[in-house]
């Protein structure tokens, strides 16, 4: 009998385990981290990067972990992600026009939702896609609208309404062609 072997995460709510998952383990994969946070601490990235060697862009407005960004190897931006032009940013690291992992998670909750429709989507496609929509405080309005614009962009919501602290906060997917194409 094999022992169950459990694997650190480093996010919220195991959001890197499920980009591992979905991604089936890969090595060297790309991402874009968009309201990264701590470079360690509840991120979304950190685990891609030390154990599975990817590489990408995170991207916060708060000056407060700048030091600490100095630890990873991504390339981090200390910027308003409003203000990016995303289409140069993501031409810099997509291969074949894909991002592996893309997660949305602005504060407040309606910056997140401008960003998305910031991402140019017609142009690159992202494997797997966490966006936080924080239902528990805003309602449905931001969560629903993000549904409908991912569903007309070709994503599969696979996980809704994932919870922290018994409270819906975000939305997992993948591009549905990547899977079934």
């Amino acid at each position: 009998m094999e022992a169950c072997v459990t694997m650190k995460t480093y996010s919220q709510e195991r959001q890197d385990l499920f980009v591992v998952e979905q991604t089936k383990g890969k090595r060297n994969g790309v991402f874009l981290d968009i309201g990264c946070a701590h470079p360690i601490q509840i991120n979304n990235t950190y685990l891609l990067e030390t154990e599975y060697g990817w590489s990408g862009i995170c991207i916060d407005l708060d000056s407060s972990h700048n030091e600490a960004w100095k630890s990873r190897l991504a390339t981090f931006l200390n910027q308003n992600a409003l203000t990016i032009d995303y289409e140069e940013l993501i031409g810099n690291i997509a291969v074949g026009g894909v991002i592996d992992y893309l997660s949305l998670d602005l504060e407040p909750p309606s910056v997140t939702h401008e960003c998305l429709f910031k991402i140019p989507f017609d142009k690159y496609k992202f494997s797997v896609l966490t966006y936080e929509h924080d239902r528990y405080r805003e309602g449905d309005t931001f969560r629903n609208s993000s549904r409908d614009y991912l569903k007309s962009k070709g994503y599969r919501l696979v996980v809704p309404d994932v919870k922290c602290g018994g409270q819906e906060f975000e939305d997992w997917y993948i591009f549905e062609e990547m899977y079934n194409g």
